[in-house]
């Protein structure tokens, strides 16, 4: 009988750390859908002239859900450098995270949070503004994930 109550526990508890996971499916389709945009921005937020050489990647998304509203979270390393012959030599680079919560009702991303520190932020603040190109590609893979 104690067998038959810990076999129990031991599904209800793999049924809950799955639940608690990644959805691995939607999770893709966001990183499709975000990867370039990232991945090709350039550094002219840093607004230092010369910096213009951009080794950014896409690291990790991971969306959960849980009842009205949705978690993105989205893990990326940023880089910024001059070019091999700049008189003055500068780099930066920085992992960044960026947390969307999407509402359920109408996919729409409510808010996008964004950590990370020095100048490397301005660069990752930028693609996740209101206007920037990973929030809108965000947008729209939640478009279609929707069928919006």
């Amino acid at each position: 009988m104690a067998a038959i109550h810990l076999a129990v526990a031991l599904l209800l508890g793999a049924g809950t750390a799955q639940a608690a996971g990644c959805d691995e499916f939607i999770s893709g389709r966001i990183a499709d859908q975000i990867r370039a945009p990232i991945e090709t921005a350039g550094c002219s937020y840093l607004g230092k002239a010369g910096v213009d050489k951009a080794n950014h990647k896409l690291e990790s998304v991971c969306y959960t859900s849980s009842g009205p509203t949705s978690t993105v979270e989205i893990h990326a390393s940023f880089s910024c450098r001059t070019g091999d012959k700049a008189l003055i030599p500068f780099s930066t680079s920085d992992r960044v995270k960026a947390t969307a919560e999407v509402r359920g009702s109408d996919c729409s991303v409510v808010d996008v949070k964004v950590n990370s520190s020095g100048e490397i932020s301005k660069v990752a603040l930028g693609i996740f503004n209101a206007n920037g190109q990973a929030r809108k590609a965000l947008q729209t893979a939640l478009n279609s994930l929707c069928r919006r």
